[in-house]
């Protein structure tokens, strides 16, 4: 599978054929199987390659994609020398039998009755396989496996729930998780050589759980449903109609009560990228379609130094910025050369940068002004002050005088 199919829009992927009861009443008798599976196999034989002696020449392809297998025996023992297997478009659930080929290197299971990772878990087995492909299987969980030379890993389209179990492959380069129930990415980490991540269409809330992820490149959370990049948010709240729309109201007019200068803001601002995921050669992130809608975190990118591509086409981004997001991103992020498809001119970041420099600049008059205010209604608190302790040192005065010459009176009166 291709990056280019990896990343289509609009690819769909075909679903294997359920065997109803009917077909399964007339499914013929287990060694009628296993023959007509035999003369499947050895008819899906195809490409001569030298074998592993370097001396002798073999059959080394299998393509035996919709052929309607469900049981593969244990035929493939009698083909040691393959190097790849097209199984695609089947009806096969176990596929043990395939860690027997010593020298496989591409594995093609897309769409069949997979349930789990258990034939690719048996140690020293299969330490030549670099491609393999288990699209559109019924997979529940993504957990250790072996294979200890696999570069690409495509399991798109199955019923994955979490990776918690999987905690790393030290050769996988591309890891393909498109169309699965992720909620997270907790277990995709230690991983020295993954450059890929492809976790589109799942409903991820954040990607902080990646870890120890060296040379990570490209990742894709297309269509997921990410709503802050701040990892001091919640990213799942459960509000009642109407709340969200008021407490953001109330949150903004917080906010407009106090300016941040430049410096204060660069200190938060450092703060919370410490807190992002360490992924040092990131240069291309997908956000499009996701829920992600507060401008003011995009300076959150910065934690990538290497980034130079960000994909947020369909947010919500562009609702709360006055300028344009592309604008937006290149004040917080000089760096970036693509924003949403686009080439990010040189002029551009000119202008954006100047914009950056203006806004600040206003920050500071706000805040002088501001000060200026505050200094005012200060003094004026202080005046206000003044002159009550004034008025209730004269009512004292008067007070006194008018208890002393009560007792005078009393005095006089009593003589």
């Amino acid at each position: 599978m291709s990056e280019q199919e990896i990343e289509a829009e609009e690819g769909q992927v075909v679903q294997p054929e359920e065997v109803d009861e009917e077909q399964d009443d007339i499914y013929p008798p287990e060694e009628e199987q296993r023959r007509l599976t035999h003369e499947i196999l050895k008819k899906g034989l195809e490409r001569i390659g030298k074998i592993w002696t370097g001396k002798n020449y073999a059959l080394v392809n299998m393509n035996c994609e919709k052929k309607k297998i469900k049981n593969l025996f244990n035929i493939l023992f009698e083909y040691p020398h393959l190097r790849q297997i097209n199984f695609s478009n089947n009806w096969i659930s176990d596929i043990s039998t395939v860690t027997s080929i010593k020298y496989l290197t591409h594995l093609n299971l897309t769409n069949n009755f997979i349930e789990n990772l258990d034939a690719f878990r048996v140690p020293d087995t299969l330490t030549f396989l670099e491609d393999l492909n288990l699209t559109g299987n019924k997979i529940k969980e993504l957990v250790n496996i072996e294979a200890k030379n696999l570069q690409r890993l495509n399991l798109s389209s199955n019923e994955i729930t979490t990776c918690e179990n999987f905690t790393g492959h030290q050769s996988i380069n591309v890891l393909i998780l498109k169309k699965n129930k992720l909620k997270n990415l907790k277990g995709i980490q230690n991983m020295r050589n993954l450059e890929q991540i492809y976790a589109a269409e799942n409903p991820i809330t954040n990607f902080y759980d990646l870890n120890n992820l060296p040379h990570l490149k490209k990742l894709h959370l297309r269509k997921t449903e990410i709503k802050n990049l701040d990892t001091t948010k919640p990213q799942e709240v459960q509000k009642e109609e109407g709340e969200e729309g008021a407490e953001e109201e109330n949150q903004q007019k917080e906010e407009k009560k106090r300016i941040i200068l430049r410096p204060e803001q660069d200190q938060i601002e450092k703060e919370l990228l410490k807190q992002m995921p360490h992924l040092p050669l990131l240069h291309y992130i997908n956000l499009r379609e996701t829920k992600v809608y507060d401008v003011k975190e995009v300076f959150l990118f910065q934690a990538f130094p290497n980034l130079t591509s960000i994909n947020v086409l369909g947010t919500d981004l562009a609702e709360s910025t006055e300028h344009s997001i592309k604008e937006e991103l290149i004040m917080n992020n000089k760096q970036l050369k693509h924003i949403n498809k686009e080439v990010v001119e040189e002029e551009e970041v000119t202008e954006a940068l100047n914009k950056r420099k203006e806004r600040d600049e206003e920050l500071v008059r706000q805040y002088e002004e501001e000060q200026e205010r505050l200094k005012a209604e200060e003094e004026e608190r202080q005046r206000l002050l003044e002159e009550e302790r004034e008025r209730l040192l004269e009512e004292e005065r008067q007070r006194k005088e008018e208890e002393a010459a009560a007792a005078q009176n009393q005095q006089q009166q009593d003589e």
